[in-house]
């Protein structure tokens, strides 16, 4: 999506047509990554393969697990699995506050934001307990409970469809080979839309204009990307091998078409983004510098102006 915006200045001389900029959409990546900057864990911030910023988490809250981002971009949301909280990180200008914490909220994995503001959160409750999905308010951090155990065992992502519905990726669950669940936001059914074939330890899941791609940190000896008919289940191979080595989250900033999946050890086992085109092509998005441990990643679009390096001349037209 390219738009050129063009503009005329008049003056008493001439008028100048001042070089026309293109308005270009730009992929906005979080990595959520527990062993960054020092060990202290931490937010890369990645735009447009710009030097990686740094947002900090929250000293007091243990073992991030999972990110995820309002459809306004505005603001980060991480779920703290060892502290049993939901963290909201205001994004301009930066601001951390605590949105929700204990209740319903035992060790929460992974975190999809709704139109409305509310969250849904993959929680793999207490040890000797039943998972569950939980959507907390938005605004005043009210938790309730849309569904849990069933299929449900280890929840470790989850999106929302077109239709509002979610579609959670569980590891464990299916005799343990894992699968891919839809789960009704209204009355919390759960149904199997996807198991067995190539699932190993699926960890993550994303919806593109080509269906829903699940990654699967140990499928094929090295992980791999597999996408899943939304009615049929069949699973095809979508990426394998190459820079893969423990792939754990993806994320696709629509309306592009590039898929960013992070894996922990990539890159001799600092970890990375690797980029992986529609067609399986993979290749390095993002590493070294501040990554060490990158376990989730949130993504979304923005728009931003281009001056292109052949329009850096400006025209007189005299009259």
């Amino acid at each position: 999506m390219r738009l050129r915006l063009q503009a005329l200045v008049a003056c008493s001389f001439c008028v100048c047509i001042v070089p026309a900029l293109q308005a270009s959409p730009v992929a906005e990546l979080f990595v959520l990554d527990r062993g960054a900057f020092g060990g202290a864990g931490g937010i890369i911030r990645l735009a447009f393969r710009t030097p990686q910023d740094a947002l900090s988490l929250a000293g007091d809250l243990m073992s991030p697990a999972g990110i995820g981002i309002d459809p306004a971009g505005e603001n980060l949301y991480v779920a703290y699995m060892g502290s049993a909280a939901i963290a909201r990180i205001q994004l301009y200008p930066t601001m951390s506050t605590v949105l929700a914490s204990a209740g319903e909220l035992q060790r929460p994995a992974a975190i999809a934001v709704a139109e409305n503001g509310d969250l849904y959160v993959a929680d793999l409750g207490e040890l000797d307990g039943a998972a569950k999905v939980l959507r907390i308010d938005g605004a005043t951090g009210a938790q309730s409970i849309v569904s849990s155990g069933g299929n449900l065992v280890a929840p470790s992502g989850l999106v929302l469809d077109a239709s509002g519905d979610l579609l959670v990726v569980d590891r464990d669950a299916f005799g343990g080979g894992g699968g891919l669940i839809r789960i009704e936001t209204g009355t919390g059914e759960q149904s199997l839309v996807s198991s067995g074939g190539s699932f190993l330890d699926p960890n993550g899941v994303a919806l593109s204009d080509g269906g829903v791609l699940v990654v699967d940190e140990a499928a094929f000896g090295t992980g791999g990307v597999i996408r899943v008919d939304l009615t049929t289940g069949a699973q095809t191979i979508l990426s394998t091998g190459g820079s893969f080595v423990a792939p754990k989250a993806i994320a696709v900033p629509a309306p592009f078409h590039e898929i960013y999946v992070v894996d922990s050890e990539a890159q001799s086992g600092s970890g990375a983004v690797i980029l992986v085109y529609p067609w399986g092509e993979q290749e390095i998005y993002a590493s070294g510098e501040n990554f060490a441990e990158p376990v989730a990643i949130a993504a979304i679009w923005r728009i931003t102006a281009v001056q292109p390096s052949s329009w850096s001349r400006i025209k007189f037209l005299f009259r």
